[in-house]
């Protein structure tokens, strides 16, 4: 259903160059799915998971997560994709926070409007070949509901709060602790926040490219946790998994295992192998395949 007030973008991969991950590169977000809409944005994540995914409750909110696929004897723990999309969701909103000047107006001709407050909901989407068992826990739903949906529902959802919204936005006068439609967008202003973030999709360079450059260390700066050396190390495969052993001091520094396209960070997903003179890192999650360490010629 087409919306002058709507807008979808697909594999949004964005960039926060004011600040520095765990592997001391910017920080990245890849959503699967952006719908941007004039009273904030739905972040989907999809998930072609197979088998029985189980969700518990937890203190945190975000679930306690495990998949167990077709045939297998027992389930193995998974990071929360809740929680992953709300990581995916700080990134997109301090992009924008960055670039409030240039995107909104000022209220009243003198206060500068910005994202602070803008409803960025997720939305998790499994496949047909997922079965999903909640056992008693339920999606976040304040400030603004979340959702762990099959594919199939996920329109539903949307369309659902997004009459929220609108409704909100008429009556929030009549009912102040009401959260939606408090933050809006007038239509030029959304008109240039979806050109903004269209523009600003950074799309991840293929591994092939990544083995044809000449430095190993163009997915991740190979350097010693502890004095910092990064000209004396050596690739070494240990108990615990890939490493790198410096020369300088004799610390272990293990190779990263985050995902630099996703962001999935768990193991039972992303691993690191030795591929003859190469270190690969493989994520399940999202089949990328990179390059995190090559051998020096010599």
């Amino acid at each position: 259903e087409k919306s002058d007030d709507v807008a979808l973008l697909h594999c949004q991969r964005l960039v926060d160059e004011t600040r520095t991950d765990v592997d001391c590169g910017p920080v990245v977000a890849q959503m699967d799915h952006l719908v941007l809409h004039r009273f904030g944005a739905f972040i989907v994540e999809s998930k072609s998971l197979k088998g029985l995914v189980r969700v518990k409750p937890s203190p945190s909110g975000g679930g306690e997560w495990s998949h167990q696929p077709p045939g297998a004897k027992a389930p193995k723990g998974i990071n929360s994709p809740i929680e992953q999309g709300i990581r995916q969701a700080e990134v997109l909103r301090q992009v924008l926070i960055n670039n409030k000047c240039d995107l909104l107006g000022k209220m009243l001709g003198m206060m500068q409007k910005g994202f602070g407050y803008m409803p960025i909901q997720v939305i998790v989407a499994f496949g047909s070949e997922a079965t999903i068992d909640r056992e008693g826990w339920n999606a976040p739903e304040k400030p603004f509901r979340c959702a762990v949906e099959k594919a199939d529902n996920v329109c539903a959802v949307i369309k659902q709060e997004l009459k929220r919204h609108k409704r909100g936005n008429r009556i929030f006068a009549m009912n102040p602790r009401n959260d939606y439609g408090l933050w809006t967008m007038g239509p030029d202003e959304f008109e240039r926040v979806g050109a903004f973030l269209l523009d600003q999709h950074r799309p991840l360079k293929s591994t092939k490219a990544r083995k044809q450059q000449s430095s190993p260390q163009d997915v991740t700066q190979a350097k010693c946790r502890k004095c910092g050396a990064t000209d004396r190390l050596d690739g070494k495969s240990g108990r615990y998994g890939p490493y790198w052993e410096c020369g300088r001091c004799g610390t272990n520094t293990t190779m990263p295992r985050t995902c630099s396209a996703c962001g999935m960070r768990d193991a039972s997903y992303v691993r690191v192998r030795r591929q003859g003179s190469e270190f690969v890192r493989a994520c399940e999650s999202c089949g990328l395949s990179e390059v995190v360490w090559r051998r020096p010629a010599g």
